[in-house]
């Protein structure tokens, strides 16, 4: 109790020595940042093993589920992620599909060995998805020759149960879609 400037001693607690109680006051908070410490190392384990499962769920080959209604029902899509974050990517027809092909393609389009277009870049992780980036590519449609060529093309794609979506814009209007690929063995 305080009065007029003067302070009431605090009673002493039975049995507790003053070093006793400097004991007490630092076990706790000795306690207390052990606690905060196994909290800051199993959240770093957290998000450790999360990027460890988005890795593992990425990495391999994807194939492109063919759409009916476009050319590209007869060709084999495929992107390949590897752990080193690289990827690579084709669109291949069957060797022989220039010659046997009756509709609107112009046959210039596909090489000799059936490929539309190859590309090369590399891939990360960015928060619960992923960031596509090609660097370059492969194709004769856009160039006029078969020589490879800076792209510099990044997009986005996400893995939904099994399935993994890439973002795309269609060119002709500017209307985002997604591309869906299913994980196929090499």
């Amino acid at each position: 109790m305080t009065t007029n400037n003067v302070t009431t001693p605090r009673p002493e607690r039975k049995g507790l020595g003053e070093g006793q109680l400097m004991k007490g006051r630092l076990g706790k908070c000795l306690l207390l940042c052990i606690v905060l410490l196994l909290g800051l190392f199993t959240s770093c384990g957290d998000d450790e093993d999360k990027e460890a499962s988005m890795r593992a769920a990425l990495v391999g080959a994807w194939e492109e589920e063919a759409t009916n209604d476009s050319i590209l029902r007869y060709a084999k899509c495929v992107i390949e992620f590897s752990a080193d974050g690289t990827m690579t990517g084709y669109t291949k027809f069957p060797v022989d599909f220039r010659d046997t092909y009756e509709g609107e393609l112009d046959r210039t389009a596909i090489d000799d060995e059936g490929y539309l277009a190859k590309a090369r870049g590399r891939w990360s992780i960015d928060g619960d998805g992923y960031t596509y980036n090609v660097v370059d590519g492969y194709s004769h449609s856009r160039y006029g020759d078969w020589e490879w060529h800076p792209v510099g093309y990044t997009t986005s794609l996400i893995i939904r149960k099994g399935i993994l979506y890439l973002y795309r814009y269609n060119a002709q209007n500017d209307d985002p879609y997604y591309e869906a690929y299913h994980k196929i063995d090499n």
